[in-house]
């Protein structure tokens, strides 16, 4: 009776521990099958990613995980696959990396910001929400190309990437109204084939467009410091980095489009900002990056730049005006103390009018406007 129980309770261990071993075996099984699920696109993944000629800034910053989870939510979206693997489990990184592919591509513009997802142990299943199919956004890319194909090949046909970078700017402003139109102003459709944007719009535009080009351009992301006519200040705010001689500089194309109670015209005091400059203006949410050695200057470049005390540079400024036809001159200071000797100058000794008179346009409807951060006088004639 003793061996029959006790070959009973031996039977019975076997049973219970071949179950253990079928259940350790199963859940081996069904991890190393979502390993091979995440592993089976990779080189389709790899193949899409190295195709993207956009500047990938936000993508740079990102650990190895964060990488892979980038690349593989970003290849979701550029093919309209409905979902996607991956290895990255926390919702709140998943939200972070999004908003960095989003910064990164601008052509993404027929994806929600929003997505929804499934959290499994160890992978999350990631469904990004369209909300144009594929032959919609092919139609949008089509007009898109079409409209922009002169200013590209323009931009590209310049000698050097500062000179491509504004032609890029130039057509933006040109080209684009500040308007506020909820859900239909903050993408590249908006600013390029329906001409009316805020902020965001005109810096994904510029940033699509100099990509095109070939000059490397992020979108930066943060807050105003100071009030203008498209931006009542200390709100959030869209402007973008440019890498140009492996330095960065700050173009804002939203400012740039001055379109003030004394008419509209291209601001270039926001082309081209060193970042001591830019940090005046905003505050950053994310990242930037400092310019190292300032060498890229469309005022210097004109020779609108006032080093020194030089009032033939206040002349310089108004014969650039009307050579342009904006009837517009801008000069930029290299000290404070230079600035408030024009600025007075200006505004309390009639420079204004010797200046303009001695250019042969002088007008009763002369005004300045003065850019106290960034050290700059506008003087409209």
């Amino acid at each position: 009776m003793g061996e029959k129980k006790h070959s009973i309770l031996k039977k019975v261990l076997i049973l219970i521990f071949s179950a253990v071993i079928g259940i350790t075996i199963g859940v081996v099984g069904i991890s190393y099958w979502n390993d091979v699920q995440l592993e089976t696109q990779n080189d389709l993944i790899d193949e899409i990613y190295a195709k993207d000629k956009h500047y990938q800034y936000y993508y740079s910053k990102l650990n190895a995980k964060d990488k892979d989870t980038y690349k593989r939510m970003y290849f979701a979206m550029a093919t309209f696959k409905d979902e996607i693997d991956v290895k990255e489990t926390n919702t709140e990184q998943i939200t972070v990396i999004l908003n960095y592919i989003f910064n990164d591509h601008p052509e993404l513009y027929y994806i929600d910001g929003e997505y929804e997802y499934v959290k499994e142990t160890d992978t999350l299943t990631f469904y990004p929400r369209f909300v144009m199919n594929k032959n919609e956004v092919e139609s949008k890319n089509s007009q898109l190309k079409k409209i922009t194909a002169e200013v590209v090949e323009k931009a590209k046909s310049q000698k050097d990437d500062l000179t491509k970078a504004k032609v890029i700017y130039d057509y933006i402003i040109e080209n684009t109204k500040y308007v506020e139109r909820k859900g239909k102003d903050q993408d590249v459709i908006g600013a390029l084939l329906e001409h009316e944007t805020v902020c965001a719009g005109y810096a994904r535009a510029y940033q699509l467009l100099m990509n095109q080009v070939g000059v490397p351009c992020s979108y930066i992301v943060g807050d105003s410091k100071i009030e203008t006519e498209n931006s009542p200040g200390y709100e959030g705010h869209a402007w973008n980095m440019v890498k140009i001689n492996d330095d960065y500089y700050y173009c804002d194309p939203t400012w740039g489009d001055d379109a003030n109670k004394y008419g509209a015209h291209t601001c270039y005091a926001y082309f081209m900002m060193d970042s001591d400059d830019m940090l005046r203006c905003y505050t950053t949410d994310d990242f930037y990056e400092k310019t190292k050695n300032p060498s890229v200057s469309y005022f210097k470049d004109n020779h609108i730049y006032m080093e020194s005390y030089n009032e033939n540079i206040v002349s310089n400024a108004i014969q650039l005006g009307l050579k342009n036809k904006s009837r517009v001159a801008e000069v930029k200071c290299g000290s404070q103390s230079v600035y408030n000797r024009l600025k007075k100058r200006l505004t309390k000794d009639y420079l204004a009018y010797e200046q303009l008179k001695k250019n042969g346009c002088w007008s009763d409807n002369t005004r300045y406007a003065c850019l106290d951060e960034l050290k700059v006088i506008e003087l409209y004639y």
